[in-house]
């Protein structure tokens, strides 16, 4: 560890961002479940047994921050800052460096391992919050693409979905209806629902409404996991 222990009484909130660089240590079986999978360095930032990690470097995104915690009394882990309190398990890998400031002064089990459904694995960073939305059966191409714009950066996918069994479907039955829609006598507008592809077919799962198709996508196709 370092001498300079001049703030080992700061909290850790006060801790700044700053601390060892390390390699991961990975066998041949690779995971794209693990967060950690697309990089192969990490910043060890925080503490240890009470006193802080040197700060020597930042992290960055090829190097992010993870931290040492217990899992049981005396085994150290470590695990990705970023993925906050998640429950996470081992992914296979091990961190080191060769620093004599490494604690534990061995490699140390890295627990990046994820299975929730909120981790975006391929931008390395919890996915976005988007708020399911409603449009009205009757809306056309060009508001629906305006809403979905509105609701991405580009950096992940939205999608529209148009929902046949919806209480706000319109059935063209008559050709007055279908005359006043612009369709043929019989056609079903379905009313639609935009959000991430997942997150929006599993309120049509909860709301019961099979019938439904996704037109619409914007955004960046996340990788397959």
């Amino acid at each position: 560890m370092s001498d300079d222990n001049s703030d080992d009484n700061v909290s850790d909130e006060e801790v700044p961002a700053r601390g060892l660089r390390a390699d991961i240590y990975r066998s041949t079986y690779r995971c794209t479940l693990n967060i950690l999978d697309r990089v192969q360095r990490v910043t060890l930032v925080g503490r240890f047994e009470g006193a802080r990690i040197a700060p020597v470097t930042e992290p960055h995104e090829g190097a992010p921050a993870i931290v040492l915690g217990e899992t049981t009394p005396g085994h150290i882990v470590a695990r990705p800052m970023a993925a906050g309190d998640r429950w996470l398990m081992f992914g296979g890998s091990f961190v080191y460096s060769g620093d004599s400031r490494w604690p534990a002064g061995r490699p140390i089990p890295l627990h990046d391992r994820y299975e929730g459904d909120d981790w975006d694995f391929a931008a390395g960073k919890p996915k976005a919050v988007v708020p399911i939305r409603m449009l009205a059966a009757t809306c056309g191409p060009t508001v629906i693409d305006d809403e979905l714009s509105a609701m991405t950066d580009g950096s992940y996918r939205v999608a529209a979905f148009e929902v046949y069994d919806h209480p706000g479907a319109v059935h063209a039955a008559d050709e007055v209806t279908a005359r006043r829609h612009g369709v043929d006598p019989g056609t079903t507008l379905g009313a639609w629902v935009l959000g991430r592809p997942d997150q929006v077919e599993a309120y049509l799962a909860e709301q019961g409404w099979k019938h439904y198709q996704l037109l619409y996508t914007k955004g960046r196709d996340p990788e397959t996991n």
